[in-house]
């Protein structure tokens, strides 16, 4: 029997085709993190908050310094990140600002407004007076107060001498003095201004004496209206209050700010008195 004829042949089978998977772009590296910039940063925060704390105004420079040499140093890293660099540099910056102010500026400031605050009063340089009762026509009444720089001798409410007080020439505008030594200090009300006189105090009783709560300090305007050195929040340079405690013998001189009416304030008068003793009116200047 013959070969029948093959038709079809069976083909092979290819073999597989490799294929390469396809190539992804990576992102290129970003910088690395700056850590020195982060040093600068949390350094020089640290020197700005310390630069409003007082007694620390030399810690606050020196970290103030630190921070700002560690920002210019970060700043000039290559491929590091620079946000903390830049704010670290930045409040480095201000806080060194800050420190310049307060440790140089500041001090220059207040030392040239000395020259411009009232000058103490001395005491014994003018007339003395004594056991003001304030009888009508009397010397120390409001009809005749008694000249600036006298020296009045207070009776407490027991009867007994126990102050020496001499009033100094005042600053009847000590609105623009006030406002440049404090910022802290408000406006004074419409229609009135602050006026601030210095006082020297010598306590000659037998026990302690505080002048700030033994003596009251009032100004009396020219339609006879009182106000009270307890009613300003204006904070004085070198002011009264920082006397305490002073025994037999021991004075002082600080400031006493009252805010008075602009109107016709020459014409008013000072007034110092004792709880249930003595009263005494000082003319306005």
């Amino acid at each position: 029997m013959a070969d029948t004829p093959r038709l079809f042949e069976a083909e092979e089978p290819m073999p597989p085709v490799e294929t390469e998977p396809p190539v992804v772009p990576q992102p290129a590296p970003g910088p690395q993190q700056n850590g020195l910039g982060l040093a600068a940063f949390l350094v020089g925060v640290l020197g700005l908050v310390t630069a409003a704390l007082p007694y620390l105004f030399i810690l606050s420079a020196l970290l103030a310094v630190i921070g700002l040499v560690f920002g210019i140093v970060a700043l000039r890293i290559r491929d590091r990140q620079r946000a903390f660099a830049i704010a670290g540099t930045a409040v480095s910056a201000v806080a060194v600002l800050l420190c310049i102010y307060y440790l140089v500026v500041l001090p220059i400031t207040l030392a040239n407004m000395d020259d411009g605050l009232p000058s103490a009063p001395v005491p014994g340089t003018g007339p003395t007076l004594s056991g003001g009762d304030g009888a009508p026509g009397s010397l120390g009444t409001r009809e005749s107060p008694v000249p600036i720089d006298t020296t009045v001798r207070m009776d407490s409410a027991a009867g007994t001498v126990d102050w020496e007080v001499t009033l100094g020439p005042p600053l009847l505008d000590a609105d623009d003095v006030l406002a440049a030594y404090s910022q802290s200090t408000p406006p004074p009300p419409e229609g009135l201004q602050y006026a601030m006189v210095p006082v020297t105090v010598v306590y000659v009783g037998t026990e302690t004496g505080t002048p700030w709560a033994d003596l009251a300090f009032d100004f009396v305007s020219a339609a006879g209206i009182r106000y009270s050195s307890t009613d300003s929040f204006a904070v004085a340079p070198q002011p009264l209050t920082d006397l305490n405690g002073l025994v037999p013998g021991a004075g002082g001189t600080g400031n006493v700010v009252v805010a008075v009416p602009s109107a016709d304030i020459e014409n008013g008068t000072w007034v110092v008195s004792t709880m249930l003793g003595d009263q005494y009116f000082f003319e306005a200047q």
